[in-house]
């Protein structure tokens, strides 16, 4: 075998390089290496934050750094959190609404909620006797667990009696298991 010596001229016309590719060297990777250590202090710190916050805290930090490229290291340190799948509720059949023909024979519940002047938030909760439109009664407070609203419908069906069916829709208050 020859070992023949070939400039590096000549090597990179002969590969159809440029020259000045062939020599650089990234100044980035210094930087690179700095943004490294900080999103893996902040991922150890915070495992919880996703990239938008962690770039900001970087920034916040005084650091000046184009957030593609914190982006890019932030994926190579596959720091990228998984996304939850939205709940699913289990598939129901719909039924037509029955007008119902005499008083107690199904009841309405619902929540609505509204706010003070203060901006604090409170919610109630109404029973309707579908047959005559009659409200029942009206429960009023800031929270109002699934507990409470079955000791509040037992003082209305111990004054009104019990209905045969109670509609309600989909809410979390309603689908508890308590509540069920």
């Amino acid at each position: 075998m020859n070992n023949k010596k070939v400039s590096i001229n000549r090597a990179c016309r002969v590969a159809k390089l440029n020259r000045k590719n062939y020599d650089y060297k990234s100044k980035l990777s210094k930087q690179d290496e700095a943004i490294k250590q900080l999103l893996m202090s902040l991922a150890v710190e915070h495992p919880r934050y996703g990239f938008k916050k962690m770039n900001q805290m970087i920034k916040a930090q005084g650091h000046v750094v184009n957030h593609k490229r914190v982006y890019r290291i932030y994926c190579e340190l596959k720091l990228n959190l998984k996304r939850k799948n939205k709940k699913r509720l289990p598939a129901r059949e719909a039924k037509a609404l029955i007008q119902p023909k005499q008083t107690n024979e199904c009841w309405s519940l619902d929540f609505m909620s509204d706010a003070l002047l203060t901006g604090k938030r409170f919610r109630t909760v109404n029973v309707i006797d579908d047959f005559n439109r009659e409200g029942l009664s009206i429960e009023i407070g800031f929270s109002i667990p699934a507990k409470r609203v079955t000791r509040w419908l037992d003082n209305i069906a111990t004054l009104k009696g019990y209905p045969k069916i109670i509609r309600v829709d989909n809410g979390p208050e309603n689908i508890s298991i308590h509540f069920q």
